[in-house]
């Protein structure tokens, strides 16, 4: 059952041989204030791939409207660490409401990553996985 070559949608899950195309779609829970949203996103690879991402970080109403994009470049290898409330502004933040989420989505590479609730006397961290 280990290594063995396995496709998903599509796409493969194996690294063996060159790097697959694989794409990235993450949730990312908004906190209420006070609390501020962290996310560190990984664009990992054993070869090269494509030089840079091109990663979508969308802000979403709790009934799934796009109230804000930004466009963002991770090198290949790299990373990037950022907050939500650092990357949206309070406008668009109280434009989405209460509820709120953040959807990352990238067509270039597989980005994986952590993101948590950060404040005061709290902070909480969940492991993503692209698909």
């Amino acid at each position: 059952m280990f290594n063995t070559l396995v496709t998903y949608k599509g796409e493969p899950q194996s690294y063996k041989g060159p790097p697959p195309g694989l794409s990235t779609r993450l949730f990312l829970r908004v906190g209420p204030s006070p609390l501020d949203t962290m996310c560190h996103l990984v664009y990992p690879a054993s070869r090269a791939w494509h030089p840079q991402s091109d990663t979508a970080l969308m802000l979403l109403s709790a009934r799934g409207e796009e109230v804000a994009r930004r466009q963002v470049k991770i090198a290949c290898g790299g990373s990037l660490l950022w907050r939500v409330n650092e990357t949206f502004s309070a406008e668009e933040r109280a434009a989405a409401g209460e509820n709120c989420y953040i959807i990352v989505r990238d067509t270039t590479c597989r980005l994986f990553g952590y993101h948590g609730l950060v404040g005061a006397r709290a902070f909480s961290l969940d492991h993503m996985f692209g698909f």
